[in-house]
């Protein structure tokens, strides 16, 4: 029996559990969508979270927190496509959790991003 871990011991094992839970996750059409650790000499701590996703790849919780709390786009502008900076992006949800940026965008190689409101508004053509 180890009496110490070292860091590199302690994220090769991080990484076998993250593979492990995405292999299990996969079979029941869940993202593992974060895994954290904390690691000292002694042990390692970790946390994982799963999401559903839906359909389009987009976490299921952004596309309801858009249907439920967001006021300032009309709802029916959810998977609409614009153009900001000569870009091309989607809107696909809203991210209560995200204090300033609550938008998400997803550009054309399928990256997602936070947008605000009123840069999202203006692409859309919203009246302010």
């Amino acid at each position: 029996m180890a009496n110490h871990i070292s860091l590199s011991k302690a994220k090769a094992i991080a990484e076998d559990i993250r593979n492990a839970v995405k292999e299990i996750a996969a079979k029941h059409d869940i993202d593992v969508r974060k895994a954290n650790m904390k690691w000292d000499d002694c042990g390692l701590d970790m946390s994982i979270a799963l999401r559903t996703t839906s359909i389009t790849g987009v976490p299921q919780e952004f596309i309801d927190d858009f249907n439920h709390f967001q006021l300032a786009i009309p709802k029916d502008r959810l998977n609409t496509t614009f153009d900001y900076s000569g870009t091309k992006y989607t809107l696909v949800g809203f991210k209560r959790a995200n204090t300033k940026h609550k938008y998400i965008v997803q550009r054309y190689d399928g990256k997602m991003f936070k947008f605000p409101a009123s840069a999202l508004k203006a692409a859309m053509g919203i009246n302010q």
